[in-house]
Formats: structure tokens, C-alpha cells, sequence
């Protein structure tokens, strides 16, 4: 899902209804004066130190009733940065939820909409949806967890609170059509920037882009990223060299 935002969030931004380099309370002014430091690049590459909301304790509770994403800001909001942005890495849900804020407001539609109009479509995926208002469809695959070697019944979560991070719902083969597909939805530009390593106020590299993993095989630059979510995991990759996509 996270790969699917940040397209989004580059399109509006060649398109001049945003900047990468706008300071997030630019676009979400009801966050704290703490986050004026961090930019939309920021929560692209990970790099802006905000705590996730679904590290905290009081998710497990709140994820089985249907959310509002300002539920997300506000809690996040009482928390300090855990580093001075663009300094580390660090792997957070609530960069994507907000880049989703972003995008509907410069976008001026619902992200599953911008989702569908600026990708889905053009690359044939019509199996593929963001929901928000739970997880079933008829024909869906039945997802299970497993604890100490036994199937049990998955703790459910409402899509409401993944969402630009996790929502998106897909088959293998629409997946295959996205790998294969980049090349339409981003210009040489957009894959430079998306696909290059985030250079951190020390001066070493973080191996994330923009909703990929930057990664190599056999010395071949590869990009890639797991899906996790309650019931389901996924995982993917492309070596762009080969032309060669591989979903699971």
C-alpha cells in the first residue's frame, strides 16, 4: 500500500499542488509546532521520527471499531519525536497515514479514489481496491493466523485505521501488473527520486525510497516490501534491470 501513496503523493507534486520539501504542518496544520520540522520527503522515506500508531498500547483496543485518521493525529500528536527528522530510520505507520491526509487535500479527492483514477485503472488493475469499511468481500481468500503450530481465529481489524499505510486489496495478478507498470505511472524523474537511497544528516544512506526497500541481487538493484496485516502477508519485488517481478 505504501508504494501505491507514495506515487500519489509524487504525481500531485509534478503536478505543483505539492511540494516534497513542504513542511508537513503546511498540509496538516492541526499538528504541533514540533513538526515543523519535518517535511513531506520525510515521511516518504521514513525519516521523520513520529512515532507509529500501531506501536501503541492503546491500538490493540481501538483497531476492531471503525477510526477516523484525525483518531491517528491526535494521538501521535501528544507524542515527542523519537529523533531529530531526516537523522535515522525508522519504520512508521503514521508517515503513510498522514501522506494519505496529504494527498486527498491536494489532491481533492478520497485516496481510493486518487488510488484508482491515477493507477488501478490505467494499469488494468480491476481487481484492486483501497477499503475502508472492513475486510470481507465474497471472494476473498480466507486469511488465518497461526500460534504454537495451530490455526486460530485472527484478532480483526477495520480498514479504516490502515489505511494509505495498509488497505489496499489485491490479487497476485494485479500486483504483477503494477511491478511491470511502474515505468507508466512514474516519469524517469519520479523513479529517480523514488528509487534512491535517503542520504541521513550523517551522511550514511538509509536503504528505503519511497514505499520500497532498496535492496540488491547479485549485484542487480532490486526493489522490494513485505505486506503484514492481521490474517495476511504478501511480499514483493522487482529487479528493474531483468525486467523480472515476483510477488508472493
Amino acid at each position: 500500500t505504501k508504494a501505491f501513496t507514495a506515487v500519489v503523493i509524487q504525481q500531485l507534486a509534478s503536478e505543483g499542488k505539492l511540494s516534497l520539501d513542504d513542511p508537513i504542518t503546511k498540509r496538516l496544520p492541526e499538528g504541533p509546532v514540533s513538526w515543523k520540522a519535518i517535511k513531506v520527503r520525510d515521511l516518504l522515506n521514513h525519516t521523520s521520527g513520529l512515532v507509529s500508531f500501531t506501536d501503541l498500547p492503546s491500538f490493540k483496543e481501538l483497531m476492531v471499531k471503525p477510526g477516523m485518521q484525525s483518531q491517528i493525529t491526535g494521538m501521535v500528536a501528544k507524542r515527542p519525536l523519537k529523533f531529530s527528522p531526516g537523522s535515522k530510520f525508522d519504520y512508521s505507520n503514521s508517515n503513510y497515514n498522514f501522506l494519505g491526509l496529504i494527498a486527498e487535500r491536494a489532491g481533492g479527492a478520497p485516496l481510493e479514489i486518487l488510488m484508482r483514477d491515477r493507477i488501478f485503472n490505467p494499469l488494468g488493475m480491476s481487481s484492486t481496491t483501497l477499503e475502508r469499511k472492513g475486510f470481507r468481500r465474497p471472494d476473498e481468500a480466507e486469511g488465518s493466523e497461526v500460534v504454537k503450530g495451530k490455526r486460530v481465529a485472527p484478532q480483526y481489524v477495520e480498514m479504516s485505521w490502515p489505511y494509505a499505510a495498509g488497505s489496499v486489496v489485491s490479487t497476485a495478478g494485479d500486483m504483477l501488473r503494477w511491478l511491470d507498470g511502474l515505468e507508466k505511472v512514474l516519469t524517469p524523474v519520479m523513479r529517480t527520486d523514488a528509487f534512491a537511497p535517503r542520504m541521513l544528516t550523517d551522511g550514511t544512506p538509509s536503504f528505503y525510497g519511497f514505499g520500497w526497500i532498496l535492496a540488491t541481487w547479485r549485484s542487480e538493484p532490486m526493489l522490494a516490501h513485505a505486506g503484514g496485516i492481521n490474517r495476511y502477508s504478501s511480499f514483493a519485488l522487482r529487479l528493474p534491470v531483468r525486467k523480472v517481478s515476483l510477488v508472493v
